[in-house]
């Protein structure tokens, strides 16, 4: 029987999503990144659910425990009902630790095949270093975190060190609807905050082959769907009156 516990009731745009998560109380790099000014991590939603729901922040010190300190036999590793969840996330929490917990995760990558995973994290050089030296799997896909709002990372550099495909590492970064009213036509907001199970842009790069994922701060979601308008050609159709309402809201964005 696996020792890695899975979550498989993710509500919001995660319902659907199958995730392998381990606990951000305890991982120094989210305490550091969390007190940074400015930063994502300033507004990390998990330290909020760590505190608010104890026994998923112990579910998830269970598998830190597990995955942080020494490779797993493939035995102990899950498997992955890759009918019921086709798409699985790792780390909707918390973050990697070390170059161990990587592995553990490449191995569980490989053990389920048939399972389209996504990798998020903030600690990408030491994700980037451990690819020069190992094959990244096929069915599997690197997103970098950008640690600040506004403030995407180039990955221009990262394409020559390492061997992915086009599309299999990405850059997801958080914008906030001040930046966006000054900027939206440059930027292309294609996180809805939605569904990711119906989306699957970052899971599937075969068919997504984007390199940047951008999403609007959650405090500032209740205008992302006008703003994906005006940017989105299959969002574009809204009705003349949605958006004209939408211009009032946003206090004469065009004027």
């Amino acid at each position: 029987m696996s020792k890695i516990e899975l979550c498989t009731n993710m509500n919001g745009k995660m319902k659907g999503i199958c995730s392998i998560s381990t606990s951000v109380t305890s991982n120094p790099n989210c305490q550091k990144n969390h007190k940074i000014a400015k930063s994502i991590c300033e507004h990390c939603y998990s330290h909020q659910m760590a505190k608010m729901y104890v026994a998923l922040d112990q579910k998830n010190q269970r598998n830190t425990d597990a995955l942080t300190h020494k490779l797993l036999p493939i035995k102990d590793l899950p498997i992955i009902d890759e009918k019921k969840f086709p798409y699985c996330r790792l780390e909707a929490f918390g973050d990697l630790h070390n170059e161990i917990h990587l592995h553990n995760y490449m191995n569980i990558v490989k053990k389920n095949p048939k399972v389209k995973w996504a990798l998020y994290t903030k600690m990408y050089s030491l994700a980037l270093n451990y690819f020069k030296t190992h094959k990244v799997p096929k069915n599997f896909t690197l997103v970098i975190s950008s640690l600040f709002v506004n403030k995407p990372i180039d990955l221009t550099s990262y394409r020559k060190i390492t061997n992915f495909a086009p599309g299999q590492l990405k850059v997801f970064t958080v914008w906030d609807s001040d930046y966006i009213k000054k900027h939206h036509k440059e930027i292309n907001l294609n996180c809805g905050a939605r569904s990711c199970f119906k989306c699957h842009a970052c899971y599937d790069y075969r068919n997504h082959p984007i390199e940047n994922i951008n999403e609007i701060l959650k405090s500032d979601q209740a205008t992302i769907g006008v703003f994906e308008g005006l940017n989105n050609p299959a969002l574009r159709q809204q009705s003349v009156n949605e958006i004209a309402e939408f211009i009032i809201d946003t206090t004469k964005l065009f004027i």
